[in-house]
This record gives structure tokens, sequence and C-alpha cells, in this order.
């Protein structure tokens, strides 16, 4: 029984790619040699659907990888615009941005000096509000000591 063999039309068609797409992993030895019938029409096997599934999927991992990167930045931004925040706020006298901070799930290093330099600049050590700077930093340093499940 000779095997199924697929048109470059019905190949592109499947794997949702273009003509220059296949043409070019042909080129770059990517699929093996593609024989050709009678009229010259390239004739794809099932090693090739497995070749061009196994590039997608190779493919679709770099992406995903790209795009996993993409959302850590954005968190990672996320946080430090909030820490900003909050420290701004707690710099205009609103208890609110320390509060926040110590409920945020992480302060950058930064994040703790510039606490730690206000607790120092603007408070004594028996003040409330220095206590709470402390214990806000001090919570934050247990986290990130804290090994990840």
């Amino acid at each position: 029984m000779k095997e199924k063999s697929y048109t470059t039309a019905e190949i592109c068609e499947m794997f949702d790619i273009s003509k220059s797409t296949l043409f070019r992993w042909e080129r770059e030895g990517i699929l093996l040699p593609v024989p050709r019938d009678i009229t010259g029409q390239r004739q794809y096997g099932k090693d090739h659907l497995r070749q061009i599934n196994e590039k997608q999927r190779e493919s679709f991992g770099r992406r995903y990888q790209q795009i996993a990167n993409q959302v850590n930045q954005d968190e990672n931004a996320f946080w430090q615009l909030y820490e900003v925040q909050a420290i701004r706020e707690f710099l205009e006298d609103d208890l609110t941005g320390l509060h926040e901070l110590a409920e945020s799930p992480q302060l950058s290093g930064a994040g703790i000096q510039q606490l730690l330099k206000i607790a120092l600049d603007r408070y004594q050590p028996e003040d409330e509000v220095f206590r709470e700077i402390i214990s806000v930093i001090w919570h934050h340093l247990e986290l990130a000591e804290e090994p990840e499940p």
C-alpha cells in the first residue's frame, strides 16, 4: 500500500504556514528532501508532517518563552510602580502607603533602603511609625529568605 502524500497547498493549509516558509525550511535542510511526482509537484509524506510539526512546536515553545518573559517583566514593572507610589504616599505623611507596602507580596532592595532612610531621617526609634517601618522591612526580609515551593 502506497503512503499517503500531501501537496504543498495541503501542507500549508494543514499547518497554517506560507509556501515561502515551507520552501525555506526545505532549502535550510530542516525537512527531508521532498520527492516530486511526474508533473514536478512536491509530494510530502508522514515524515515531513512529523518534521513540520516538530518545527512548529519549537517555534511555539520559543514564542511562549518570549511571552512568559514579557509577562514577568511587566509584573516586575507593576510592582516597582506600586512600590514607588506607596513610598510617595508615605512620604506625604499618609500611613496608607506604609500599610500597602506591608501587604505587598514583594519589596525591592531599593524600596527597603528607601524605607530605612526615611525611618532614620524622620523618626526616633521610640516612635510608633519608626517601629512600623522596621516591621515592614523585617517582614519583607523574612519573605525573601523563604524557599519557593
